[in-house]
């Protein structure tokens, strides 16, 4: 069995990431931030990866020019194409499917994600299971699954307090088992960095 994780990410360019925290931090603070989220990710990941290497595989997906994606440490990383995000996510899982049995994705801006919360992204998952980690503003930070109905991402409002729930609504209309995963905050504004001690 063997697992791969797509990881999606940014190229590190300044007034380019993390745009909602720059407009109360400013841009180079916020460039500043999410250099260190994408450390944390990367870290968090590899432990993940390194508790079983031959069953496990990192699929990083960057956005942005390729020197950006060395620059974060993601040299062989896959370029996302294409405007609609569910798309390329949708892409990107797909591809990951063809060379591994179970997928999942999440991006870098989830600072509090452990090793164990990967782990049971994956544990004893049944074969038309679906599962998300869920935000607070309504959005997930994880989703994984071994198998994926067509179109299931396609034009939906991300980054929206219904994110989740329309995610949720058309998975299971494909007839997939949801499960839930514990909920987790990720970092878009500066009321989200209360009580994070890795900045």
């Amino acid at each position: 069995m063997i697992d791969g994780l797509v990881i999606f990410f940014k190229s590190p360019k300044l007034g380019e990431v993390k745009t909602r925290l720059a407009s109360s931090v400013g841009d180079k603070k916020a460039l500043e931030i999410y250099r260190v989220l994408v450390a944390r990710t990367k870290a968090i990941v590899e432990e993940w990866q390194m508790n079983s290497p031959s069953h496990r595989r990192i699929i990083p997906w960057g956005s942005g020019d390729r020197q950006g994606f060395c620059d974060v440490g993601f040299d062989q990383a896959k370029q996302q194409l294409g405007s609609d995000l569910g798309v390329r996510m949708e892409r990107s899982m797909r591809e990951a499917l063809r060379q591994c049995d179970r997928v999942a994705i999440i991006g870098v801006d989830c600072p509090r994600i452990e090793v164990s919360d990967l782990e049971l992204a994956f544990k004893d998952m049944g074969n038309q299971e679906v599962r998300l980690g869920p935000c607070p503003d309504g959005g997930y930070w994880l989703m994984s699954c071994s198998s994926l109905p067509p179109g299931c991402l396609v034009q939906l409002p991300w980054s929206h307090s219904e994110t989740r729930q329309r995610v949720a609504s058309r998975l299971e209309g494909y007839g997939r088992k949801l499960s839930l995963l514990r909920e987790l905050g990720d970092v878009d504004v500066e009321e989200d960095l209360k009580g994070l001690t890795i900045f």
